[in-house]
């Protein structure tokens, strides 16, 4: 059901939840640019790497901003139109409120997500109003059904060599690489539209999954570094196993990482499916790579994978995703 606002607030949206007395409240903010933010001059960097180093870390904290408010979801959201040569950029923003809670409560939501974008130096203005695409056009695209890709990060069995097993391990997102321009660059160069979402949501680590965390850790780094028998003869000798090794940093630099963790999913929309693949492979890799984390180490890894839905159920499931900022795996993994 779309809801009739005053001219002072965005269009929204509200979806009453199967058997249950909740519904989702919807609605969209237009950035209509971006600033140079490298131009920022309370900027303490001397060159660009360090500045564009400040920058990160204040869009660090400008997301982390969002952990305000529970049973929500954002989507940062880019479509394109490469015959005008432009990208449109909106701020999705999903709620889950009681059912019987009154339109007053789109307000509190707006003022809030305003000042937030205000305090960060953001230009936005409310979607869906006069001369402003609709919420509808804004969480749906594309009218004819459109090939979706996601952005997943990286699974794999590392070998461990001093026990003869293996480590089940997520490779991390780090930071950006670079400016991040490429990505945008890409999507204008196709030859239909695309649209690209940054899904976020705010969640919270279990106990059972900050041990499991903390176990593996341990587990991987003991094994890194142990004794083992030599058959030739009655004596021990130090092995080393550079796997269990980096597993072992992996874990603990997640543990470190996750103190505010989100949900994020990047997916990639457009009636050509060959146009979804590129805008969300060149997403994928300005997002991974090494880091260096601490001084002398190597680098720790960071990698995605794309995976496209299989079959129907899968790709409803991703598109409830898309347009109704519901997650769920797309694809199960592996």
């Amino acid at each position: 059901m779309n809801l009739p606002q005053s001219p002072s607030l965005p269009a929204s949206k509200s979806i009453q939840m199967p058997n249950t007395r909740q519904k989702l409240l919807l609605f969209g903010i237009q950035l209509p640019h971006l600033p140079d933010f490298l131009q920022d001059h309370t900027l303490l960097g001397k060159g660009d790497q360090e500045r564009l180093e400040e920058i990160l870390g204040r869009f660090t904290r400008f997301v982390i901003g969002f952990r305000k408010y529970r049973n929500s979801a954002y989507s940062l959201r880019y479509i394109s139109h490469p015959a005008e040569g432009r990208i449109e950029i909106f701020l999705v923003c999903r709620f889950l409120i009681d059912s019987d809670r009154d339109s007053s409560i789109l307000q509190q939501y707006w003022a809030d997500i305003s000042a937030h974008l205000t305090s960060h130096g953001i230009p936005h203005q409310p979607a869906g109003t006069q001369d402003q695409p609709g919420l509808d056009e804004i969480l749906s695209p594309f009218a004819a059904q459109s090939a979706i890709v996601e952005v997943r990060q990286h699974e794999t069995l590392i070998p461990l060599m001093t026990v003869n097993g293996e480590a089940y391990v997520v490779h991390p997102y780090w930071r950006a690489k670079g400016s991040f321009l490429e990505p945008f660059e890409v999507m204008l160069r196709q030859n239909q539209p695309v649209a690209v979402s940054v899904y976020l949501e705010p969640t919270e680590l279990t106990a059972e999954e900050f041990n499991s965390l903390s176990e593996a850790g341990y587990l991987a780094q003991t094994v890194a570094d142990m004794d083992t028998p030599v058959q030739s003869t009655t004596g021990i000798r130090r092995r080393r196993d550079p796997g269990a090794e980096l597993v072992g940093k992996i874990y603990s630099e997640y543990l470190k990482s996750l103190d505010e963790p989100f949900i994020m999913v990047i997916q990639a929309l457009s009636p050509n499916p060959n146009s979804a693949w590129t805008a969300a492979k060149s997403f994928a890799s300005s997002m991974t790579g090494s880091d260096n984390l601490e001084s002398g180490t190597s680098p720790l890894p960071s990698s995605s994978d794309l995976v496209a839905p299989r079959n129907a159920g899968e790709y409803n499931r991703a598109i409830n995703t898309f347009s109704n900022l519901l997650w769920s795996a797309c694809v199960p993994p592996p």
